[in-house]
């Protein structure tokens, strides 16, 4: 009977050992403070224009629909806007200069009052290719969204996605508009196969953590974004749209790779 209770004993801790191996798989890693990026918008420094539509540079209108304002609200002073036009399908980016890896990202950004039902879409994400992107975009939602998660005025929802390798998406959480508010993305580094694992947080909550099936070969440049986009309603805008981000800020974990500026490869 010992010799039983003793072989139970020892398959039950074999059992915790590689149980809490498992949960202790991803090792904490450390921010390198000395390489943190902070962008406060004083000036567009860093940061590129990458809007994605026929108005620019192609089309006869040259307005970048992007510029540095002041802002009472924002922690310096200073704050990027980006806005679209009513009655189009306007695609109006900034991008960074630079892809970085693995690390957190945050933008502080403030979400208007939205027109119910637009096509209108405040994006802070992270780009690299088709695929390879890893995205919050805010906005209305169509009539049949708002409807199940019981979306009261005022109030707009965050889809926050993984587009592709492997899909993944949560559109049912909601917050309040005219308010400044907090998104982040948190990349780690799996050390079993070297995959980034994503964490969404919109002001410090967690809402989304998954596995991503690739790493650092695929750096992110960091997106700000207003797009007249159709996923996100029910009909094309009939006002103009804008958002403002007071910062963008990089905290690059100690094992990130070096900053890529893809434009001399």
């Amino acid at each position: 009977m010992k010799r039983v209770n003793l072989f139970l004993m020892a398959m039950c801790w074999t059992a915790f050992v590689s149980c809490s191996k498992q949960s202790s798989d991803i090792p904490e890693v450390t921010i390198d403070k000395t390489k943190v990026m902070r962008w406060d918008f004083k000036t567009l420094d860093g940061w590129l224009l990458g809007n994605q539509d026929e108005d620019y540079p192609q089309g006869k209108d040259k307005e970048t629909y992007a510029k540095v304002v002041s802002d009472s609200y924002a922690k310096d002073g200073w704050a990027l806007k980006i806005w679209t036009k009513a009655h189009t399908e306007q695609r109006k980016k900034q991008k960074t200069v630079h892809r970085y890896g693995a690390g957190i990202y945050t933008w502080r950004a403030y979400i208007p009052p939205m027109e119910t039902g637009a096509w209108a879409s405040i994006g802070s994400f992270l780009y690299n290719s088709e695929g390879h992107e890893i995205d919050f975009e805010v906005g209305s939602g169509d009539a049949k969204r708002r409807k199940k998660l019981g979306a009261k005025e005022g109030q707009v929802v965050v889809f926050m996605t993984s587009q592709n390798n492997p899909w993944k998406q949560n559109a049912e959480v909601l917050i309040d508009s005219d308010q400044w508010h907090t998104f982040q993305i948190k990349l780690a580094i799996n050390p079993q196969n070297n995959h980034y694992i994503a964490t969404w947080l919109i002001d410090g909550v967690q809402h989304l953590h998954t596995e991503l099936n690739y790493g650092q070969q695929y750096p992110f440049r960091i997106f700000c974004s207003v797009e007249n986009i159709d996923f996100i309603g029910d009909r094309i805008p009939t006002r103009d749209h804008y958002a403002l981000w007071d910062y963008v800020t990089y905290e690059p974990f100690s094992n990130a790779i070096e900053p890529v500026n893809p434009d001399k490869d």
